[in-house]
């Protein structure tokens, strides 16, 4: 079993606990867990991202198909829509505009 978890927006909007959080859950159950935050330079408002890989073995951090991505802006749908696995789950914030 290999989850690949992707969520990004912007400083400030829970992207970096939201993924600690799935972590620390996955991890309690006996999961191999992998977590790569990447924060942009400013510390609110900039670019935020963290890849979580979840598996019952060691795994690559590194996100080839994410299964899930959970996106906050506009941005980010842009830059990591590509990165969606083809049966892959994708949430977004009611704020992107989608037109």
């Amino acid at each position: 079993m290999k989850l690949e978890i992707l969520f990004s927006g912007i400083g400030g909007q829970g992207v970096i606990t939201a993924g600690e959080t799935i972590c620390e859950a996955a991890n309690k159950t006996g999961l191999n867990v992998t977590f790569v935050p990447f924060y942009g330079q400013e510390k609110r408002g900039g670019r935020t991202m963290c890849n979580i890989v979840l598996s019952d073995k060691m795994e690559s951090p590194i996100i080839s198909e994410a299964n899930l991505m959970l996106i906050f802006d506009e941005r980010s749908l842009k830059e990591y829509q590509d990165l969606m696995a083809e049966d892959g789950i994708l949430i977004m914030s009611d704020m992107i505009d989608m037109e």
